[in-house]
């Protein structure tokens, strides 16, 4: 999924022409998700965001380490920043990683409790 597809799958805007989805795209409206599809949505929305954030400052502190020219201090400030900024995407792909387990395991959960709820139905019925 490219950089303007997410921005775009997490605009919720009402859309009455395109039946209470946004913009044609096939993305629910924000009345048509469920509070924990919604959860899920700013979870992956901020770590993504910070992840952008990560590679920029990554970035940022490679520029700062070539261009030190040989100064130990500004060498070390920017070493320091890449060491930051590579265990700041690490943390952030731990924390993608655990939230997709957590997402699975409500889904799960939430279904197993249905097909629970059903069979419990139709055992009284």
């Amino acid at each position: 999924m490219g950089f303007l597809e997410h921005v775009v799958s997490h605009a919720y805007a009402a859309d009455t022409v395109s039946g209470g989805q946004v913009g044609g795209f096939g993305i629910p409206a924000l009345g048509q998700l469920s509070f924990n599809q919604t959860i899920a949505n700013i979870i992956n929305t901020v770590l993504f965001v910070a992840g952008i954030l990560a590679v920029i400052y990554l970035v940022y502190s490679g520029i700062q380490y070539i261009t030190a020219n040989g100064e130990p201090a500004k060498a070390t400030a920017a070493r320091t920043g890449i060491i930051n900024a590579i265990i700041g995407i690490i943390i952030i792909l731990i924390a993608f990683s655990i939230s997709s387990w957590v997402k699975r395991g409500v889904k799960n959960t939430n279904a197993n409790l249905g097909m629970e709820i059903n069979q419990t139905i139709t055992r009284i019925g």
